[in-house]
């Protein structure tokens, strides 16, 4: 009688188990949630907004589209969101998010979904197919680069590897222009961009959201690199009117004349991602 009793016993248990696993899990998944999570409207007309992400994990955003948040949820290589509306373009928002501590990449990722399925009703999908991208290439037969390209002079990988060592600190203001040409630090304001050293290629991705389409480094450049760009405000997407661009060149002008580099179109195989519904955030 004691085997079988055992072997009863045994398979009781592992039940016991498997529901306890089963359990862990579900309760794991309930819980990637945003301990604190805010989304109200920003009526301020304002071009420019700010995005900071304090030592807590706690993420702000002022003045930020729906378009310019939904990486976080859903990464597109291309930056392209299919079936978009308009309003997810152009409308503004301040967001305020804290994450559980210890809460990994993957988990936090998890929980902007959870947050746009919540409060945005979004439904999403992936999907690979070929579009257009823009090359960045160098302008010149000759490979001069612009008068406002230049070596950069600082150790960035020296600089980025002290800095991912020493502990986070939170500032009140942006750095200055200075402060940023000083270092290896980048700074984006309408109009403007100061950059005291960068890889090409980070560069190349930086200028995605001002052309509308994923940039590719295709200069062969090596090393890290230190420039400045101005050109002219690119209007809001769905703005009624775009604002007074002066004397300022457009971004394509403005890369050739500046920094010797250029856009050239070409395609790409890329991972998309289609709206399947989506509506104007709830109440907090």
């Amino acid at each position: 009688m004691i085997g079988p009793f055992i072997t009863h016993w045994s398979r009781f248990a592992t039940f016991i188990g498997v529901l306890g696993i089963l359990g862990a899990v579900a309760a794991t998944q309930q819980s990637l949630e945003f301990e604190v999570s805010s989304i109200k409207p920003n009526v301020s007309g304002e071009l420019s907004g700010d995005t900071r992400r304090l030592p807590d994990g706690t993420y702000t955003a002022t003045n930020i589209s729906i378009l310019n948040l939904l990486p976080l949820a859903w990464p597109t290589e291309g930056f392209e969101y299919r079936n978009l509306p308009d309003w997810a373009r152009r409308d503004r928002y301040d967001v305020t998010v804290k994450p559980p501590p210890g809460a990994s990449p993957a988990q936090i990722q998890e929980m902007w979904r959870a947050l746009f399925k919540h409060r945005l009703k979004l439904e999403a999908r992936n999907e690979v197919r070929e579009g257009p991208i823009y090359a960045l290439v160098l302008a010149r037969a000759d490979g001069r680069l612009g008068p406002q390209l230049k070596t950069s002079p600082h150790d960035c990988a020296a600089l980025a590897a002290a800095a991912s060592a020493a502990p986070a600190v939170s500032r009140p203001t942006p750095p200055s222009a200075d402060e940023v040409m000083a270092t290896c630090g980048s700074l984006f304001l309408p109009g403007r961009v100061f950059i005291g050293g960068t890889l090409l290629s980070t560069f190349a991705r930086s200028l995605s959201s001002s052309v509308g389409r994923i940039v590719e480094d295709r200069t062969g450049l090596q090393g890290y690199y230190a420039l400045t760009l101005t050109t002219a405000v690119t209007p809001r997407p769905g703005a009624d009117a775009a604002p007074d661009a002066g004397t300022a060149p457009s971004i394509f002008t403005a890369l050739e004349e500046q920094l010797g580099l250029k856009l050239e179109p070409a395609t790409k195989l890329l991972q998309t991602v289609v709206i399947d519904h989506i509506e104007p955030p709830t109440e907090n």
